[in-house]
């Protein structure tokens, strides 16, 4: 089904179970899983998940540029259970976006996908099921009453529970080169199932959605505003019905681009926050939600690259971030100060273009990460051992 290699990668550590140490060359041993490059696996992992039984659930498109959805179930050991990996073909090629736990321990996922050929419109497919594979609800697209948007292009990027239970979709709606902030609530079984809501840009400045988290009874959405000449990073805050708070939308933080991914601490009621500065490098930051969301910026991290995703560890004590540089896929864990815990960050790479989509912090002190390998031909999965584990 895939090959195996173990791989030693020498790293200078700042933080050993702990203990913090000024200088010490350690080893991280990972074990990084290359799926066929043969269909049906071909493809992207978008998001992965951490069970109960220490196994894991990994969700994604096959097909280079979108496919069938694909879900593929671990044990601790990285290998498929059952009768993983399950595809769930739309006829259509469909584009994973993202995918979440939800509080009762289902998960939901939305993508994209072109639901009428004839007019070459892309609309969201939402996507609710178990962690066995088993269908609650969907694939199905979410159906619009908007008249604005017969023309539009709706494109997914991400999800959030709130904690009534429902569900905020944000995307991107796009008519050439207009782009506004898509934003819908739904129930995990599509009742409710509001009417959209778009939010525009300044004149004819756009907007470009990033990412969504909900906050208490709020919801804050992020991204980047083009306004003709650059990017600027944005901030939106809402109540849960889409309404804007006072003050919203609002600059994410001096010379920032964009603000790309979020994770809220709820002990802190803190918003992480990180994308890409103006000079193309990837910060962390955070946001205060009691402060009316003022933002500082922690530390600026990378030079290049381009954050894909930002976890918290279930304690709340750490923060994964993972996305790509300079071609190769990249995972720095961080403390809530914005210092590498690793230095310098892992990367991981081959002869083409490699990125992690997703990342976590598992509950025996190491990493999981999916994401694809040469040009998104390739998917697979990497988890790390304790840290300074040198065993073979």
């Amino acid at each position: 089904f895939f090959d195996r290699e173990m791989v030693n990668v020498p790293l200078m550590l700042k933080v050993i179970n702990g203990e913090k140490r000024d200088s010490c060359t350690e080893f991280l041993n990972v074990r990084i899983h290359r799926f066929s490059d043969t269909d049906p696996f071909l493809g992207s992992g978008k998001a992965i998940f951490q069970l109960a039984d220490q196994g894991l659930l990994m969700a994604g498109n096959t097909g280079a540029s979108g496919g069938d959805i694909f879900l593929l179930r671990l044990d601790a050991e990285g290998d498929p259970v059952g009768n993983f990996p399950l595809t769930f073909s739309f006829n259509q090629p469909v584009t994973v976006e993202d995918a979440i736990r939800l509080s009762d321990g289902t998960f939901a996922l939305i993508g994209h996908a072109d639901n009428d050929p004839s007019d070459d419109k892309f609309r969201i497919i939402y996507f609710h099921f178990d962690a066995n594979g088993g269908i609650l609800h969907g694939p199905t697209f979410l159906q619009e009453s908007l008249a604005s948007l017969n023309n539009r292009d709706i494109f997914a990027v991400g999800l959030a529970e709130m904690s009534n239970g429902n569900l905020i979709v944000v995307g991107t709606s796009q008519d050439g080169s207009d782009q506004d902030i898509y934003f819908k609530v739904i129930g995990p079984d599509l009742t409710p199932n509001s009417q959209p809501v778009l939010f525009s840009g300044s004149g004819s400045n756009s907007y470009f959605a990033g990412d969504v988290e909900a906050v208490g009874a709020n919801v804050f959405i992020s991204g980047s505003e083009f306004n003709g000449s650059g990017f600027e990073s944005f901030l939106l805050a809402t109540d849960k019905f889409g309404t804007p708070l006072s003050g919203f939308p609002k600059p994410g933080g001096n010379n920032l681009q964009s603000i790309q991914s979020m994770a809220f601490a709820a002990g802190s009621s803190t918003l992480y926050v990180s994308g890409v500065n103006d000079g193309g490098g990837v910060y962390l930051g955070k946001i205060l939600s009691s402060g009316a969301g003022s933002f500082q910026l922690l530390s600026n991290l990378l030079s290049s690259g381009f954050p894909k995703s930002l976890t918290l560890s279930a304690d709340e004590d750490m923060l994964v971030l993972s996305g790509y540089k300079d071609n190769d896929a990249i995972l720095a864990p961080l403390s809530l100060q914005g210092q590498l815990l690793i230095v310098p960050a892992p990367t991981y790479g081959g002869n083409g273009n490699d990125g992690f989509n997703a990342g976590i912090a598992t509950s025996d002190g190491g990493f999981a990460c999916c994401g694809f390998q040469q040009s998104a031909t390739t998917l697979f999965y990497l988890k790390s051992d304790q840290i300074g584990d040198t065993t073979p």
